[in-house]
């Protein structure tokens, strides 16, 4: 087979009393509150010594006063202040997994849900040799039977809560990717060079951030006209066609 992927599904029955389940399974559920974190994580963020942290009063000043005309954010408001805390000051967890857990659950973005394959951590190979030894966040994929080859429809995403500290920009930085990206990138480029005409990729970095515009013009300055940003309000409208049967809390 010319493609093969090694990933680990995400055990959501181990991850019951993770923040990263529990806050991901609650943004998932209440569109509201996505919608809300999505901006917050990008605007209430502070430093603390060399770590990033959330400011957690700003957030809540700024809940309180949207609860006063949404109901829906009133009533469930407690509970959330109480996850992002705890989403917060856990000094154990990969903050960036938030959006891990939630791209994996809602995506794909084109793909048909019922049939495609999703992997987490998934590093992917070319007639059997490894092309990295980075691996992708979430891949999604399927295979069709086509004059009796595996043709693959695929979408390759790199999750970053904020791209700017993954793409800086503007396109005139001395240095505009951090080294991660840098690596990442050329990886994807060099899997949409490999890939067959019968082939189709999709390649993305997918970000809370909304206004990406500058990051895109990093990307194609730098030759990287293959990958494109999936931004705040795409995500959210990935969520918003998510399954309401599976929306359930």
């Amino acid at each position: 087979m010319y493609w093969s992927f090694q990933g680990c599904e995400i055990d959501e029955r181990s991850m019951r009393d993770n923040i990263i389940y529990k806050l991901g399974s609650f943004l998932i559920s209440q569109p509201d509150f996505f919608y809300f974190t999505i901006d917050v994580l990008i605007a209430c963020k502070k430093r603390t010594g060399n770590n990033k942290i959330y400011d957690l009063d700003r957030i809540e000043k700024r809940l309180r006063a949207l609860a006063k005309t949404e109901n829906l954010i009133e009533s469930h408001a407690d509970y959330y202040l109480e996850l992002i805390q705890e989403y917060n000051n856990d000094e154990k967890i990969n903050k960036g997994k938030l959006m891990d857990f939630i791209v994996y659950k809602i995506g794909p973005y084109k793909l048909s849900r019922e049939v495609v394959n999703k992997l987490s951590n998934c590093k992917i190979f070319i007639n059997g040799e490894l092309c990295s030894d980075k691996d992708f966040d979430v891949v999604f994929y399927t295979f069709m039977n086509h004059e009796n080859d595996d043709v693959l429809d695929a979408e390759i995403i790199e999750c970053k809560i904020d791209i700017r500290t993954f793409v800086h920009s503007p396109p005139g930085d001395e240095d505009s990717f951090s080294k991660d990206a840098k690596k990442k990138l050329d990886v994807m480029k060099y899997i949409s060079q490999r890939k067959r005409n019968c082939d189709s990729i999709s390649f993305y970095l997918a970000t809370f951030r909304k206004n990406v515009e500058s990051c895109l013009r990093v990307l194609k300055a730098n030759g990287y006209n293959c990958v494109q940003i999936l931004a705040g309000e795409d995500l959210y409208k990935m969520l918003k066609k998510y399954p309401i049967t599976q929306n359930a809390v």
